[in-house]
């Protein structure tokens, strides 16, 4: 059995209740999260993924929605362009 090393962290609990009920919905535990977290840090040499606020992230998350708007919406004129070349 390979040897293992035990780290202890301090947080809110409120934050590890949340975390583990993420980590259960992706079908893992905190362990392993933490570990893959620890592993791709190792690999990369660099926090593995973007740090922003709540805010930010929000932000991004409404400007996402309004680009997919904004694409449904030239969708649909090309296709009613086509239809009405295809009328004609």
């Amino acid at each position: 059995m390979a040897e293992s090393a035990s780290i202890t962290i301090r947080c809110k609990p409120e934050l590890k209740a949340d975390f583990q009920k993420v980590c259960e919905r992706m079908g893992t535990d905190m362990s392993a999260a933490i570990s893959l977290f620890m592993y791709q840090t190792v690999i990369q040499e660099k926090i593995p993924f973007t740090i922003r606020t709540k805010e930010a992230f929000e932000a991004e998350k409404e400007q996402e929605q309004r680009l997919l708007a904004y694409t449904q919406k030239l969708q649909q004129i090309e296709a009613d362009r086509i239809c009405r070349q295809e009328g004609q």
